[in-house]
């Protein structure tokens, strides 16, 4: 049965990452979700099922559309394939439980969050409603929990204050030097984040997240000669660094907090 599980989470994850494809091309532009039906970008030919299989007809029409023959991204299928193991490891890590499943619609969040933020320098607010609404049903029904820390419904609350307090913090900085300091949608996104991770790995994953960024944007912009005060999607850096946050996390801060105990 865990197997089977396993099987279906990682299925499920390739159909939702066809979804998130969708998304993040349809929701900047005001679109709907739903209609029309899927459809070639290049020649605007309706894709039937049997060409909109994740993986599979990617692989069987050879990364090309069935119609027109242009090339079809290798982002497409990238996102599907990164999708279907986020939440193939949602069930290895959390079993079949309720927050396994909530983790498998924040962590689509996340990679949709991403790449708009990608695109358009942008999160939209609809994405950080979504996850604040799952962090809201995770209070009660997904804690999460460690060897002897855990993420509750206490942690969550208080990470939403002291959100609101950063909110605040970076407001009258921002006032004070006329300068914004961090995007309203990261801003957003941090208080979302925060009530299905609690103020412990919310916290975790900012640090992550930041490392993150400095390791990979300060060399990429040296290689490129790309200005270092160029402008700065945070969006993806920070889903990478919650993400980690929610599967590494309380064991890194258990880790940490014995280390200094035996020290």
């Amino acid at each position: 049965m865990d197997v089977f599980y396993a099987c279906m989470f990682a299925a499920f994850g390739l159909i939702f990452g066809s979804f998130a494809n969708v998304a993040i091309h349809r929701i900047p532009k005001g679109m709907s979700l739903f209609r029309p039906g899927s459809h070639c970008p290049h020649c605007k030919q309706k894709i039937k099922w049997h060409d909109n299989l994740p993986l599979i007809s990617y692989l069987i029409l050879r990364g090309r559309c069935r119609h027109c023959q242009k090339k079809i991204s290798f982002r497409y299928v990238f996102l599907e394939g990164l999708t279907g193991i986020l939440w193939l490891a949602s069930y290895l890590a959390f079993g079949l439980t309720p927050l396994a499943i909530i983790s498998c619609f924040v962590l689509l969040a996340f990679i949709i969050l991403a790449m708009i933020d990608i695109d358009t320098f942008e999160i939209p607010d609809g994405i950080n409603i979504f996850l604040a609404l799952l962090g809201v049903i995770s209070m009660f029904v997904a804690p999460i929990k460690g060897n002897f820390l855990t993420v509750d419904y206490k942690s969550r609350l208080f990470s939403l204050l002291s959100s609101l307090l950063l909110l605040l913090l970076f407001y009258v900085s921002g006032r004070l030097s006329k300068k914004e300091l961090i995007g309203g949608g990261d801003l957003k996104l941090l208080i979302a984040a925060g009530l299905f991770l609690g103020w412990e790995l919310q916290l975790l994953g900012l640090v992550f997240a930041s490392l993150i960024g400095v390791l990979v944007e300060i060399p990429y912009r040296l290689l490129s000669k790309k200005s270092l005060k160029a402008r700065l999607p945070f969006g993806p850096y920070l889903a990478m660094g919650f993400s980690l946050a929610l599967f590494f996390g309380l064991r890194f801060l258990e880790w940490y907090l014995a280390f200094f105990q035996l020290t």
